[in-house]
């Protein structure tokens, strides 16, 4: 089913503010993330959704040395429900991974329902800014969100409002973009384009990254020190290109992660930070 119009009203409103440089970015579980957590709980456990949180519950229970997650009085199933809706957000990765693990060890559940259940929580947790992916069955937090706020919103407002630089400002939102989408090929693409558009924009020449690097660095922008950085970058796009054209379809087949496309677009970022903050000072 299509988005209805509330979640695409309120992601167009991420966008805009995303667009202006604020960082949405957060270690705090929403309601509605918790809410979610138990809708993909519901649909992929389907008619095993009760053994299933009951399972989710005993895994907790023996891994914390609890004798109930909320309270005695509930039955095993409710007791992990109202435990996702009312747990500190300390607790909140624990019971996404043991719910995970649950959907494993239950033997009725449709086979590769605990994946499903991963990319959906991967998802949710994109689309509501939580800085957190699941990985392997394991919640991992991004140890780079002060990158989030150190390069990516500064980027955004260095770059707003500048004509000589929309469309390396477009390119750079369209790396964010498709991270939020589950899209890591895409997303290094796109901060790849973005990094060519700001060279392009301070009058270097090449029709991609490596003529331009090497125009940049012939015009001073660069110095001899930056090269290995910036040629490592031309590689990883390259890299990425061998990739798609090994797996097919540019869109959909890629061997590259989300975390690969965090720290290219953190890195084409930070680099693409410094060219615009000097060709500011300059002007």
């Amino acid at each position: 089913m299509s988005m209805l119009f509330g979640r695409r009203k309120r992601l167009q409103a991420y966008a805009e503010q995303e667009a202006q440089g604020v960082s949405l970015w957060t270690d705090q579980f929403e309601d509605k993330f918790r809410v979610k957590v138990l809708h993909a709980l519901d649909d992929i456990g389907g008619y095993y959704a009760g053994e299933v949180a009951a399972e989710a519950r005993r895994l907790i229970l023996r891994d914390e040395g609890l004798f109930y997650l909320v309270a005695s009085k509930y039955n095993e199933v409710n007791d992990f429900r109202y435990y996702i809706a009312s747990c500190s957000d300390d607790d909140m990765p624990t019971c996404i991974e043991a719910a995970y693990h649950a959907l494993k060890n239950v033997s009725s559940t449709d086979w590769g329902s605990a994946d499903k259940f991963a990319s959906e929580i991967s998802a949710v947790l994109r689309e509501h800014r939580i800085s957190y992916d699941f990985v392997a069955g394991q919640m991992v937090e991004f140890a780079s969100l002060e990158m989030h706020q150190a390069v990516i919103a500064p980027v955004l407002t260095l770059l707003a409002g500048r004509k000589d630089f929309e469309a390396a400002e477009r390119a750079y939102r369209d790396a964010l973009d498709e991270i939020a989408d589950g899209k890591p090929g895409d997303a290094i693409t796109d901060a790849g384009t973005a990094l060519q558009e700001t060279l392009t924009a301070m009058g270097c020449a090449g029709n991609a990254l490596g003529p331009l690097i090497k125009s940049a660095k012939n015009k001073g922008i660069f110095a001899s020190h930056d090269q290995p950085m910036v040629e490592a970058i031309d590689k990883v796009m390259n890299w990425v290109s061998a990739d798609r054209s090994t797996y097919g379809d540019a869109h959909a087949a890629t061997t590259s992660t989300v975390d690969d496309a965090w720290f290219i677009v953190h890195i084409c970022g930070a680099v693409i930070l410094r060219l615009a903050q000097g060709s500011r000072s300059g002007a």
